[in-house]
């Protein structure tokens, strides 16, 4: 029986009776989890044409990384589109050119990060929205 896939992070489920389970557990869950927890994609965008975040079943790809930074010189606003999963990325724009950069999902919306800032943003399966709102207050 072939390996399977979650359905977030397409972690690698082994399948029973694999004899693999060193290389399939270091490969395909141990270094994945790794990344999604603590890796960057960097996204060098070089027209204002919509880019689709990579997404492959076990093995390294950018929407499964935590940090997304987008880098070059768009020449106007831009869509990076992320899978229609749960999932928390930390967002920065560092494009020279002064436009803001669109985080959302392929049929959902999204958020308009401007040129030199970062925000922290969640996609629910559904659309990306904010992860955190500044309330004005300070944390007591």
């Amino acid at each position: 029986m072939p390996a399977s896939y979650t359905t977030s992070l397409k972690l690698t489920l082994p399948a029973d009776g694999d004899t693999n389970w060193g290389t399939v557990v270091n490969t395909g869950i141990t270094a994945l989890v790794d990344s999604s927890i603590a890796g960057t994609s960097t996204i060098t965008l070089a027209s204002a044409v919509d880019r689709t975040l990579t997404t492959v079943n076990g093995t390294a790809d950018e929407s499964r990384n935590m940090f997304i930074q987008v880098i070059g010189t768009p020449g106007g606003t831009t869509n990076i589109i992320c899978p229609s999963v749960s999932k928390l990325y930390f967002f920065t724009n560092a494009t020279t050119g002064g436009f803001s950069i669109v985080l959302k999902t392929s049929a959902g919306a999204g958020v308009s990060v401007p040129s030199g800032s970062s925000a922290v943003l969640y996609c629910n399966g559904t659309a990306v929205v904010p992860a955190i709102v500044d309330t004005g207050k300070a944390f007591q």
